[in-house]
């Protein structure tokens, strides 16, 4: 999973997260494109798309599924956090 930088055709800077399987992920690309409708500043979108990498770097090393996720996966993840190896 990784983060790429997207000029868009007007000469905007904008990111989006790219999957292992070389696909953008689309709930992250929704909401990115939420936020940048809202007024975000680019700094703010490049922040968002790095942690919600994190996020569902996490999601796809448990075998989770964003939707349904609970406390205790959250609790998991703030665990993962601190060492996302394990080791």
């Amino acid at each position: 999973m990784r983060v790429e930088t997207v000029t868009t055709p007007d000469g905007k800077t904008r990111y989006m997260l790219v999957g292992s399987d070389s696909e953008p992920v689309l709930p992250v690309m929704r909401f990115i494109k939420f936020k940048d409708n809202s007024g975000a500043a680019r700094n703010s979108l490049r922040a968002y798309c790095q942690h919600l990498k994190l996020f569902f770097e996490f999601l796809e090393q448990e075998e989770l599924d964003y939707r349904k996720i609970n406390i205790d996966d959250m609790a998991d993840f703030m665990r993962w956090l601190q060492n996302p190896t394990g080791i």
